[in-house]
């Protein structure tokens, strides 16, 4: 989660990472100072004691091992600094946007997690664990399968079949680049045909180059060179314009390197791990290496199995001209370097072609001056230190946010939804269960779609067009009936021939609903996905979330973007909440 930091130097705006008190034992990590916690720690609640990053302790405390022992407070809760990570390890696996500074402990069974647990809320995305010594990963899912159906045979109601609910294990390489490993194969596919291109062109022109070579070669010969001796002088001459040509690129990536970052995309893993080191440099000289092997060797093999003694007899300041077989080699040189092009010319038009086909695809909103945000709410392990815990002043915060964020200047209009509302974020969705009471047809009462909430203006913010009925107002709060919005998908699978308007809908928890308008899909989960149906509520009735999403209209003319450092200066003394940045 993201928290605010405060008694180091300055308040900072930093990940947590809630963990059980076996994550440092289960990977087998000491802190550097200090100690971490464990099994031994355990309470219902969160520990006292907490654990920084390096890069944390060197920021905020100045690398003082004295602030082993010191209280710092995060959001409004108190902590107790216990241990120091060293500067080499991260949290093995996904996060925000940075990496995780702060770890704490808890045994989720008190505040503030629902006590007794409430199972169809499934607050916790994941877990983690280590294999027994002979149990593969096969082996181990058919395990959670089983205890996926047990599960789904006690509580029928917090695991509907029609959910699709599972447990799925995976190695931690393919969790962190589950999401962007087919971009980086095709990447490395493309950069691996080019390397071969390369590779094929260069050894055509060293072929090319050995006519002229062809008396130099004899003479060797003559003077009792063997044919192994010319061919590693030739590789040697070959490897060495590769490394050359490796060690420019190093020198040219370095100088480059913060330019190359800031293209990349911001949710690729690990980004701010990418840097240069003696490994990196290794790599990059033993590639040079491979690839000047690569492209020498059948021009070293074929200018040192010539006969010398025609070279000899010509006397002439050039060669005696290609011999059949050269030629042949060359074309076929040739032939392969054209083909190679061809499949990978053919590859970039397959992509260009699909990304103008996503392009082509309506995203359901108008992202032109739309911005985006999260706004994290303090969740305090004292319900009664909540200050947002009931609905009315949840509701009140809401109402608060956008009217301050109507007088920002620039902003048109405003909205509020919660973190599952953002569209194309790759939001880890939770599907609820839900079925129609009026509905009496045998296989067809239920049904699952996800659920969001949001305020009344946020389909007018994102332009997403309302197809029948209407959407929230300001009198949908927790005094009136209960009423939600569905889009289209809902409508396409759901039902076809009635019309919903009107129509009741019952959750999982027993909430009943009432249907009173359709809106068009936004595409949440991206442009090459299809619209999933969708329920929205209304944002002023519902629990509380720790993360609200919020949404602006924002027209920047230039004179208005010239003042943007004491806009920010304005938008901070305005609104508290934008303080650490959302």
């Amino acid at each position: 989660m993201s928290v605010a930091l405060t008694g180091g130097d300055r308040a900072e705006r930093i990940e947590l990472l809630g963990t059980s008190p076996s994550y440092f034992q289960l990977l087998g990590a000491r802190a550097a100072v200090g100690r971490v916690y464990g099994e031994a720690d355990w309470v219902p609640g969160f520990l006292d004691g907490i654990v920084i990053s390096d890069g944390l302790w060197k920021r905020q405390f100045g690398g003082d091992p004295g602030v082993i022992g010191r209280r710092v407070r995060v959001d409004e809760d108190g902590y107790t600094i216990i241990g120091i990570m060293p500067a080499e390890f991260r949290h093995p696996g996904r996060t925000l946007e940075g990496d995780v500074e702060i770890w704490a402990a808890a045994g989720f069974l008190a505040d503030p997690a629902p006590s007794p647990p409430i199972r169809n809320l499934r607050f916790l995305p994941g877990a983690m664990g280590r294999l027994k010594p002979g149990l593969t990963l096969q082996d181990a899912q058919l395990r959670l399968d089983a205890i996926v159906a047990q599960l789904q045979q006690t509580y029928p109601k917090d695991y509907p079949a029609q959910s699709r609910w599972s447990l799925r294990i995976q190695p931690v390489e393919a969790s962190l680049t589950g999401n962007v490993r087919p971009t980086l194969v095709v990447l490395l596919a493309a950069v691996s045909f080019v390397l071969l291109i390369v590779c094929v062109n260069i050894a055509s022109l060293l072929i090319a180059r050995s006519p002229a070579r062809t008396r130099e070669l004899a003479i060797r010969r003559a003077l009792g060179a063997s044919r192994g001796r010319l061919v590693r002088q030739l590789l040697t001459e070959s490897v060495f314009i590769s490394l050359a040509g490796g060690i420019a690129a190093i020198v040219v990536l370095q100088l480059s390197r913060t330019s190359l970052l800031r293209m990349m995309p911001a949710d690729l893993p690990r980004l701010s791990e990418v840097h240069f080191d003696s490994l990196a440099v290794a790599l990059a000289l033993a590639l040079s290496f491979i690839t000047g092997i690569l492209s020498g060797v059948t021009p070293a093999l074929q200018a040192s199995a010539t006969d010398p003694n025609p070279g000899l007899k010509e006397g002439g300041r050039g060669g005696t001209g290609q011999s059949v077989r050269t030629s042949r080699f060359r074309g076929a040189l040739v032939s392969l370097e054209i083909a190679l092009s061809v499949v990978l010319l053919i590859g970039a038009g397959l992509l260009v072609r699909s990304f103008s086909a996503v392009l082509g695809q309506n995203p359901g909103l108008d992202p032109k001056g739309l911005t985006v945000g999260q706004i994290w709410i303090p969740v305090p392990n004292n319900p009664k230190a909540n200050r947002y815990l009931t609905s009315p002043q949840r509701a009140g915060l809401a109402r608060e946010l956008l009217h301050q964020m109507r007088l920002l200047p620039g902003v048109q209009s405003a909205a509020i939804g919660d973190a599952n509302t953002i569209p194309f974020l790759n939001n880890q969705t939770n599907p609820v269960a839900f079925f129609f009471p009026d509905d009496t047809a045998v296989g067809q009462n239920n049904y699952v779609a996800d659920f969001g909430a949001v305020s009344p203006e946020y389909f007018a913010v994102l332009k997403t067009p309302l197809k029948r009925g209407r959407v929230f107002t300001n009198q949908d709060s927790d005094k009136s009936a209960r009423v939600v919005v569905v889009n289209e998908a809902f409508m396409r699978k759901f039902s076809r021939q009635k019309d919903l308007i009107g129509k009741r809908l019952r959750d999982s928890s027993g909430k009943e609903s009432q249907i009173v308008g359709v809106v068009g899909d936004v595409r949440d989960e991206g442009l090459d996905m299809p619209a999933s149906p969708r329920v929205y509520s209304s944002l002023l009735r519902i629990r509380d979330f720790p993360c609200r999403s919020f949404f602006a209209r924002v027209r920047m003319p230039p004179s208005l973007r010239r003042r943007l450092p004491e806009l920010y200066t304005e938008w901070t003394r305005n609104c508290p909440f934008l303080e650490s940045g959302p």
